[in-house]
């Protein structure tokens, strides 16, 4: 139960009360009000917090995006599916990732965002209990749930939400691609969106087989470290990191990561550009 909700709404400034408004329809105003200082919105976030915003109000309706690993992906993926469950409690929504144990850890991010105070501020009239999401690991049962909405008047919009589809190279399965035309790819009704979000492993995993089909879907790639300022999507020059302000992540420390694992892996996971074999 929400026992701070009441003096959480009395300590809120004019400020801050805007920034709840406007929360409701922007989802970075959102990523603002839930997560505060806690976590530090950069250009790269920006620009994946926008592609989201196209996604909720339909744009597109299908977005492949890649960036290297430990980015802040799944808080944004998080605060996605939250966000969204807050606009329409009725819509459904399907959250998949590489394996049960983080299917249901992401799952549990969710809810905790769900129960807080700046949450039900933002949301007041979202009332708590089991939201309409399915949590189920890449490969398994989706036991007939659909992703969506049943009616063609409603303006809410479910969402299937495939954070770090693959785990590491090994562990991709053959049934990959099986699951994903046959089973993932038939849950859909009407009003939803598909969101695909993580680092690359390879050239066939998720997003490859999503490739497949390039004009249904908008793809973004994040690279860790800028290749061409031609056509960089974060504008910078050559050599620059995607995430400067961060220590882990500086020019240095990242091609020291390169030396380490060497350049094939580097390109696909932290490039986002899977070389041929």
């Amino acid at each position: 139960m929400r026992y701070n909700l009441i003096q959480t709404m009395k300590n809120m400034t004019i400020t801050n009360d805007f920034d709840c408004k406007t929360a409701r329809h922007n989802f970075l105003a959102f990523c603002k009000v839930i997560k505060g200082d806690e976590f530090q919105i950069v250009a790269f976030h920006e620009l994946i917090i926008s592609a989201l915003q196209d996604l909720a109000e339909s744009k597109n309706q299908n977005l492949a995006i890649s960036c290297p690993p430990r980015s802040g992906k799944t808080t944004i993926a998080s605060l996605f599916l939250a966000w969204l469950i807050g606009r329409d409690q009725n819509a459904c929504h399907i959250l998949s990732s590489y394996g049960t144990v983080i299917t249901g850890s992401i799952f549990s991010r969710v809810i905790s965002i769900l129960d807080m105070d700046a949450f039900s501020v933002v949301f007041p009239e979202y009332n708590l209990g089991n939201p309409n999401v399915l949590p189920a690991a890449i490969g398994t049962s989706l036991c007939g749930y659909g992703v969506g909405t049943t009616s063609y008047e409603s303006a809410g919009l479910g969402a299937f939400v495939v954070d770090d589809p693959v785990k590491y190279i090994g562990s991709l399965g053959n049934n990959l691609e099986e699951w994903w035309e046959e089973v993932a790819s038939t849950r859909l009704m009407n009003n939803y969106c598909r969101l695909i979000i993580g680092s690359r492993v390879c050239d066939h995993d998720l997003h490859g087989i999503v490739e497949k089909n390039p004009e249904k879907w908008r793809f973004i790639n994040i690279p860790a470290l800028c290749e061409d300022p031609e056509t960089d999507v974060l504008g910078r020059e050559l050599g620059e990191s995607y995430w400067p302000g961060n220590p882990a992540t500086t020019p240095d420390m990242l091609n020291q990561q390169k030396r380490a694992i060497g350049d094939r892996a580097f390109s696909t996971i932290y490039q986002g550009r899977p070389l041929p074999a």
